[in-house]
């Protein structure tokens, strides 16, 4: 079975709520040999599926978890900030606290800050923001609030928090209400 349909299932799987241990195993062991293949939707997918499972306790599970998190590391850079959102909560929820991954999640975070602030004051993009051209939205902003909160990455860390409020703020308006909860239960457990 191809590597993109096995995490298409996961995700079936997990709209159907249906679970099967070995199942699951089989599907993580096609994941960690085809590793190279894995797109970043297939990456959501397979972590949303095994968060709602609780899948992460057999061997398979946890190769294919470790895989996940090291196809996400190498390609963060290129991955949306929606997907990056949602895998951060996943492993987040997990109680995964990859100290590497989030690193990189809140140096991505800092350089798309830096890219605004440049176009805002008329300036010449560094060239290495480049190739982020992205915004932090707010549901991004509130998905990665959650995360980072619950990885307690805001300890010692203000500037990120606020930074992130600061772009939950800019663009408030496109904000739905749900994402407008997710934000302020995200200030409540931080608080």
């Amino acid at each position: 079975m191809p590597v993109d349909m096995a995490c298409r299932n996961l995700w079936n799987f997990y709209s159907l709520n249906y679970y099967d241990r070995q199942l699951f195993d089989m599907i993580s062991d096609i994941i960690v040999k085809n590793h190279d293949k894995v797109s970043e939707l297939d990456v959501a997918n397979a972590l949303s599926s095994f968060l709602h499972f609780k899948h992460t306790e057999s061997p398979s599970a946890i190769a294919c978890l470790e895989s996940l998190i090291r196809t996400t590391i190498r390609n963060a850079k290129s991955y949306k900030l929606q997907t990056l959102a949602v895998i951060s909560n996943a492993l987040a929820d997990m109680e995964i606290q990859n100290v590497t991954y989030f690193n990189i999640i809140k140096n991505i975070i800092m350089e798309i800050d830096i890219q605004d602030k440049a176009i805002e004051e008329g300036k010449e993009i560094p060239l290495s923001n480049k190739s982020l051209e992205k915004t932090l939205k707010p549901l991004d902003c509130a998905q990665l609030m959650s995360a980072f909160c619950k990885v307690k990455l805001f300890e010692g860390n203000l500037d990120l928090f606020e930074l992130l409020e600061r772009h939950f703020v800019k663009y408030i308006d496109q904000a739905t209400g749900e994402t407008l909860v997710t934000m302020y239960t995200s200030h409540a457990v931080w608080g």
